[in-house]
């Protein structure tokens, strides 16, 4: 049954103000999560997909450290952004239903894997991508914030549902 937008605005502020849980079916204790260890990855490479495009750096580890995120040593080369994690970010996107996602992808020996997927990520570093790639991995040079992407994809899609040219 529909609820009346009325019932969903307040429902909405309760939440807002913490009187009330966002999900409360879920479960937030008695569980652990474990991330496997995969040795031999002096970086990770970050894949943001917004829409039909994928925006890539590689981010390298801290000294003495196996952890690649919050080191600052970030590489924009488009060239050392590894196909396969292209592809995968596109994927992972498609699978989980997301127009805009971000993955940390790791090599398992050979093996592509996300280490990770976010749906928040930083703005400042999505821009600084030299370009992006679509699905067919063509390469589209220039500089775009992705708030920019986000809301070009807005406007098209309506445009597309309301036939407006």
């Amino acid at each position: 049954a529909d609820m009346p937008l009325r019932e969903k605005l307040r429902r909405a502020y309760d939440v807002i103000l913490g009187r009330q849980e966002a999900l409360p079916w879920l479960t937030h204790k008695g569980y652990a999560l474990f991330q496997e260890f995969l040795e031999g990855n002096p970086y990770d490479t970050r894949v943001t997909v917004i829409g039909e495009r994928a925006f890539g750096f590689r981010r390298f580890n801290r000294p003495n450290d196996f952890r690649a995120s919050g080191s600052g040593k970030i590489d924009y080369t488009p060239d050392e952004i590894a196909p396969e994690f292209i592809r995968l970010a596109f994927d992972t996107a498609r699978r989980l239903r997301s127009q805009s996602c971000a993955i940390d992808g790791l090599w398992r020996g050979s093996q592509p894997v996300v280490g990770e997927v976010t749906y928040t990520y930083t703005s400042w570093a999505v821009h600084e991508c030299p370009g992006y790639w679509d699905e067919n991995l063509d390469w589209h040079a220039g500089n775009l914030w992705p708030e920019e992407a986000q809301a070009q994809d807005f406007i098209a899609r309506l445009e597309n549902r309301y036939d407006v040219t």
